[in-house]
């Protein structure tokens, strides 16, 4: 039909009505183009995340490498004690392989989630068969992270007996002793600068991307930092040990909102809507039930955080190098105290105000 137009293939159309014609589909074919390219690029992009933190130790045929045993609970203490036997391998100059899981247990869904879903992306990696495993690597030290088992040499190519026990015992010296506390000092002794710094550059990378406060379009105010909570309910129910009151966050919405009044506050929780009435009452933005990636990508981010008791709200806090307030119960429970923390418990209100504010325009 070109043709007997007075046309050719290896021609410019010079005939209006076909011009009119190409146009759109040229410009269908460049965006599809460049629409696959640039989904390529992520995918390539994606694919890449690979876990530097476990490859920290040194690469050598002849040392070991360590595995835990998989907790079965929650997302956060899986993740904290996997980030546990990083920092001790890294410590000792070796790998980290992993944690051991059962084919069964790979199936578990803490907070309605896959494990193996949520655990790479909180780690900023996109294999989960980096971190998560049902067999182990030849030469592996083994330890139980959870409790006072203890570590015991698995697989081949030990040299013989003497080898494998030196190296049970550097790993249960790093790890833990007869108490708690020297078992604490112990990992505090692991949890390097080093460590955390590529911990936190490896994290953020892959949480960036599902942060509210860093993928939002609106532009903050002066003096209108970004606000985030953290009420653990879902999993607990009111045992001290775990449960962080009501009244507790309902009081730092109010210390925070006299130094920052116009500042929206968000809280990241989960359960029905009605038992959170109060707050939203106050003009605080309740988020419930959301993935748990979001919700840890959010308090990771915030300018401000006030995090809960427990391993999920911890691994907030250690990733978050902005303002983060924590109450003495949270610095009990956890390993160190980073610089930026500020006391909770700190019932001079003036001296809060002044050490938040210092903070924050430090950011």
């Amino acid at each position: 039909w070109l043709k007997a137009r007075g046309g050719s293939w290896l021609e410019p159309c010079q005939d209006p009505l076909l011009q009119a014609m190409q146009l759109p589909w040229i410009v269908s074919l460049c965006v599809l183009g460049l629409y696959f390219v640039t989904e390529r690029c992520l995918a390539l992009k994606i694919s890449n995340r690979t876990c530097a933190i476990c490859n920290l130790g040194h690469d050598s045929s002849n040392a070991p490498v360590l595995m835990i045993r998989g907790r079965s609970d929650g997302t956060g203490r899986v993740l904290l004690e996997m980030l546990d036997a990083m920092a001790v391998a890294a410590k000792l100059d070796i790998k980290f392989a992993g944690s051991s899981y059962t084919n069964t247990q790979l199936d578990m869904q803490p907070h309605g989630h896959l494990l193996t879903e949520t655990v790479p992306m909180a780690l900023g990696i996109s294999d989960f068969s980096e971190v998560i495993k049902n067999k182990h690597p030849r030469k592996t030290i083994e330890c139980d992270f959870s409790g006072t088992a203890g570590c015991a040499a698995v697989g081949e190519g030990w040299s013989n007996r003497t080898e494998a026990a030196s190296w049970v015992a550097r790993v249960n010296d790093m790890q833990h002793q007869l108490t708690d506390a020297e078992w604490k000092k112990g990992l505090e002794a692991a949890w390097t600068p080093h460590f955390l710094k590529a911990l936190r550059s490896q994290a953020i990378a892959g949480l960036k991307e599902r942060s509210l406060f860093l993928n939002s379009s609106k532009t903050l105010e002066p003096g209108s930092p970004t606000i985030a909570m953290h009420l653990r309910r879902g999993d607990v129910g009111t045992d001290p040990s775990w449960y962080t009151p009501d009244k507790y966050y309902e009081s730092m919405i109010d210390r925070i909102s006299r130094t920052y009044p116009k500042a929206s506050i968000h809280i990241w929780s989960e359960g029905p809507r009605a038992k959170f009435a109060r707050f939203e009452h106050r003009g605080v933005h309740v988020h419930l039930n959301d993935h748990p990636i979001d919700a840890l990508a959010s308090l990771a981010s915030a300018q401000i955080l006030v995090g809960a008791k427990g391993s999920f709200s911890h691994y907030a806090k250690v990733l978050n190098t902005n303002c983060v307030i924590v109450s003495k119960a949270e610095i009990d429970f956890m390993l160190g105290r980073n610089a930026n923390w500020i006391d909770g418990d700190d019932d001079q209100s003036s001296q809060f105000a002044k050490r938040l504010s210092s903070c924050v325009d430090r950011l």
